[in-house]
């Protein structure tokens, strides 16, 4: 999948529909991808995606329309992708670059933020 990612950078916000946090934690993330979307600089660069550990299509679909998420959300009922992390705290939060061989986590969190701007 990573693969066939067609930007530098891949931004990824793992979240459940039933986790208060990442419902309070979506307008903030809402607005980051406004702001990559409007920036025509780097827009083609950069990347959005939400995974929904352990919700199927529709919890993430009612996920999307309850909190106008705009960027593509995939459902990963079996939580195959939290499985592979690890036991994480959501929301979980990483960026990936595109390096030669393939790509690289630069930055990840877990948990709440405490960053200004990100709720």
């Amino acid at each position: 999948m990573l693969s066939r990612v067609d930007s530098e950078v891949l931004i990824v916000r793992i979240f459940s529909f039933y986790d208060s946090v990442c419902q309070k934690e979506a307008p903030s993330v809402n607005a980051l991808y406004a702001a990559v979307s409007a920036n025509p600089e780097i827009r083609s660069r950069i990347k959005m995606c939400g995974i929904g550990a352990g919700n199927s299509s529709y919890e993430v679909n009612a996920f999307r329309d309850l909190l106008n998420i705009k960027f593509p959300l995939i459902s990963d009922g079996d939580s195959r992708v939290s499985k592979i992390l690890g036991e994480i705290q959501l929301p979980y939060f990483f960026v990936l670059v595109k390096r030669p061989g393939g790509m690289q986590v630069v930055y990840s969190r877990a948990g709440e933020s405490k960053t200004p701007g990100l709720s």
